[in-house]
């Protein structure tokens, strides 16, 4: 007869929850790329002949499908402990202090951004207009700590819509506004869970491979003129979903599972730290000879999107550590 096993021993994280943390390690080192290439690096002025700038162009193509959408679907996964709180209390202790946060964070990037790159994210924010729209409805870039707050709302006032039918909703919101992407796969991620439980699991070659051409033939869709570009981005990234969740389900690393725990505090500093670097470095590598040049361009995004992703640990090493001793000074 087994010995039970004491109820303060933590549980061991199984397959699944392993494959889920990996999915969002994998998802927002995506997520980072991509917006490295497209917001940085391809703004230097490259004199190299060697195209490998057209080679991280490419690949910043691919992850720009499947990143955001894998570490939100996971954070909306977890978001089903906040759906089932009283009213009062989900406001209290979950919408107001990360909306408390987002605001904070938002005011110190928006005025980095305006004394050292007011373009970088494509709203300028030179005018009270502008700012107004930046924080009644940020762009995704700057969305991420907005959505999390306002999503369980959302989430526990819809309980009775069926799930399809919020996913098409926040989809064709996203015509009116691209602030609403982020909602779209955080919904997904509550409402169909067993799905995606079941995409991690281990799957044959020929389901993997079934599972890469819907990806692709919904990633067609970003090519399609006169498709909206924002509901675009959304459906690519929801036909990407089940393969790019198979392929994290194989890359069970502890590094990566480290990476997806602190998915938040990295996409938190992507805007800020993409805005130094900016100021830093685009013109100096601009005028760089082709010898460094080279050298550069094969090794700039992968150092940059390193860089964040260890500050993004750091950051989540000091939220803990403040976050325990806040709780150990209240216990006593």
């Amino acid at each position: 007869m087994t010995q039970a096993r004491p109820a303060t021993e933590p549980a061991q994280p199984t397959d699944t929850t392993r494959a889920l943390a990996a999915a969002a390690g994998l998802g927002v080192c995506a997520a980072l790329t991509q917006y490295v290439v497209a917001r940085h690096y391809l703004q230097i002025e490259w004199a190299i002949t060697i195209p490998v700038p057209l080679a991280w162009w490419a690949v910043a193509g691919a992850a720009g499908v499947v990143g955001a959408p894998l570490f939100l679907v996971v954070l909306g996964r977890r978001a089903e402990r906040l759906v089932v709180l009283p009213w009062g209390r989900l406001l209290l202790t979950w919408v107001v202090p990360v909306l408390v946060a987002h605001y904070a964070w938002l005011a110190c990037t928006v005025a980095l951004l305006r004394r050292i790159d007011p373009g970088l994210v494509g709203t300028p924010m030179r005018d009270s207009r502008e700012l107004l729209s930046v924080a009644l409805l940020p762009p995704p870039e700057l969305s991420l700590l907005w959505a999390l707050a306002l999503f369980p709302l959302i989430a526990k006032a819809a309980q009775r819509v069926p799930g399809a039918a919020l996913v098409a909703v926040l989809c064709a919101a996203t015509l009116l506004t691209s602030a609403v992407s982020f909602l779209v796969f955080l919904a997904a991620g509550l409402r169909f869970a067993p799905q995606i439980e079941r995409a991690v699991r281990p799957s044959s070659w020929r389901d993997l491979v079934a599972r890469a051409v819907v990806a692709v033939v919904g990633a067609c869709v970003l090519g399609v003129d006169r498709f909206p570009a924002d509901l675009a981005v959304v459906v690519a990234g929801l036909a990407a979903l089940p393969f790019a969740l198979a392929v994290a389900a194989r890359l069970r690393f502890r590094a990566l599972m480290a990476v997806g725990a602190a998915a938040v505090p990295m996409y938190s500093l992507l805007v800020p730290v993409l805005g130094l670097a900016d100021k830093a470095l685009l013109a100096r590598l601009s005028a760089m000879g082709s010898t460094v040049q080279l050298a550069v361009a094969l090794a700039e995004p992968l150092a940059l999107v390193a860089g964040i992703a260890l500050g993004g640990l750091v950051l989540m090493a000091v939220v803990r550590q403040v976050r325990g001793r806040a709780l150990a000074g209240m216990a006593r």
